[in-house]
């Protein structure tokens, strides 16, 4: 493994990036009714509702603290649940910015474990502190943190004295991740365990900048991973575009099974701020077929004439490898 370093964290850890993003096409214009952080403290103070047929909670459990969970509230009723480790764009320590979006997928019947707490700092400027008032990292590079929630879920699931007894899936598991997150979630997919990974406006540098802004998480050869691999992009206003491009070549030239698509409108963050249910709509469509086998969901990435790939709002469209 090689120690890697990526602009994309430096780029969304600065307060220039968070201006760009809120101005970037698919995201809400930056004005004082509708600022990211008072986005923050709505989304703190009540979780966004998702259009699945499942109420969502989250929570930190009290056996494992330095997570967030999103599930369906009644998971008698959602069946066995599918699990989902994400990690957050800047490697940020948490979840608060994609509540939105993880909730829309944890109402379609998904568990998700989400790296970080919900009562950390989001601030993210270039004169954040490292670590938060209570002593805890405001950045996690290490892609066991993803890994751990898997661990822990699995336990869980085994434990008769756990409320989560077989109500998940144990042999469907995705790691997903968004900018620096999404890095993670490559590394980690390298997890035997690990059904398929989910790269949203991300990627490995193939060269990893002369000048680097800072340590950013471990990169594993391509030939290690295994899983099918959806990379999402956001057009050329993405600036994660070119490496997720070279990223989906590089998993196909490893022989990976891979898709790629953009979707112009959300450039590099504006898919999580509603969230984008386009954008939403196509993660969920992927996760549906690779943890749930839905054959409909399948048809949205295989053959000519795929969902995909006679949706115009989609761009850059490419799959290999998928059966």
């Amino acid at each position: 493994m090689k120690r890697a370093t990526c602009l994309l964290a430096a780029i969304a850890s600065s307060s220039m990036a968070m201006a760009a993003m809120a101005a970037a096409p698919g995201a809400p214009a930056a004005d004082s009714g509708n600022s990211m952080a008072e986005r923050i403290s709505r989304w703190r103070a009540e979780l966004p509702r998702g259009t699945g047929p499942h109420r969502v909670v989250r929570l930190v459990e009290p056996d494992f603290t330095e997570h967030t969970i999103y599930r369906p509230a009644d998971m008698r009723r959602a069946g066995r649940l599918p699990i989902i480790a994400f990690a957050n764009g800047a490697c940020r320590n948490t979840s608060t910015e994609y509540a939105g979006f993880l909730s829309e997928l944890a109402s379609h019947g998904y568990m998700i474990i989400a790296v970080g707490r919900d009562d950390q700092p989001f601030d993210m400027g270039p004169n954040a502190p490292k670590t938060a008032p209570d002593g805890r990292l405001v950045q996690v590079m290490d892609e066991k943190v993803m890994v751990s929630g898997v661990d822990w879920a699995l336990a869980r699931n085994a434990d008769r004295s756990s409320p989560y007894y077989k109500r998940l899936d144990s042999r469907h598991i995705a790691y997903m991740g968004h900018s620096c997150g999404g890095m993670q979630a490559l590394t980690a997919g390298a997890d035997p365990r690990a059904t398929t990974t989910v790269v949203l406006n991300s990627g490995y540098y193939r060269t990893i900048p002369a000048k680097p802004p800072g340590p950013l998480p471990v990169y594993r050869r391509w030939s290690d991973l295994h899983t099918p691999t959806l990379i999402m992009a956001g057009g050329p206003k993405d600036v994660a575009y070119k490496i997720a491009k070279e990223s989906y070549e590089d998993g196909v030239a490893a022989h990976l099974p891979m898709f790629f698509t953009s979707l112009p409108t959300v450039a590099h963050g504006g898919a999580y701020v509603g969230p984008d249910l386009e954008w939403s709509r196509v993660a969920l469509a992927w996760l549906d077929w690779q943890l749930k086998g839905n054959r409909l969901a399948r048809a949205e990435f295989v053959g000519k004439k795929c969902g995909l790939c006679a949706n115009a709002a989609w761009q850059d469209v490419a799959g290999s490898g998928l059966r």
